[in-house]
């Protein structure tokens, strides 16, 4: 790998696992496209070393759960792409050191349950869509979103 890499396009390869320390000659990555896979896995420290990482696209894989650790390094990503998997569960710390946020997709999943601390760290969110998930996701409260000052477009159901 060119570790001046800022860029990287791994969209439509038919990828199923994401393994540790794929990426971790890349610490000058900016973007990664990891979209129209078969992603089930991501191994916990496969996104480790991408600190400078502020765009990821995960859309259209087939993520089931977001584990604590996945993206807990990628503190500058200010967008988060996971839109059309079968997400059911996000673990309550999956987001927590995620504080340069401002975009993040979660529609069109399995999600059943948001944890009611799982956006607050998020006090530059602007865009929140968690529209066409389970129906049996759990009653939003509005005081999941009362941390984020700077929402501008939230769509639900």
């Amino acid at each position: 790998y060119n570790s001046y890499l800022e860029y990287l396009y791994l969209s439509n390869n038919g990828l199923s696992q994401i393994e540790n320390e794929l990426f971790q000659n890349l610490e000058n990555l900016k973007i990664l496209l990891l979209n129209n896979n078969r992603i089930e896995k991501i191994d916990t420290y496969a996104f480790m070393n991408l600190k400078k990482l502020f765009f990821l696209n995960l859309d259209n894989n087939r993520l089931k759960i977001i584990d604590n650790k996945i993206f807990s390094s990628l503190t500058n990503l200010t967008s988060l792409i996971l839109s059309n998997n079968y997400i059911s569960k996000i673990e309550y710390l999956a987001l927590s050191n995620l504080t340069e946020l401002k975009e993040i997709y979660l529609n069109s999943n399995q999600i059943k349950y948001l944890d009611p601390f799982l956006f607050k760290n998020m006090n530059k969110l602007e865009i929140l869509w968690l529209f066409n998930n389970s129906k049996q996701m759990n009653r939003l409260d509005l005081s999941y979103f009362k941390s984020m000052d700077s929402l501008k477009e939230l769509r639900l159901n």
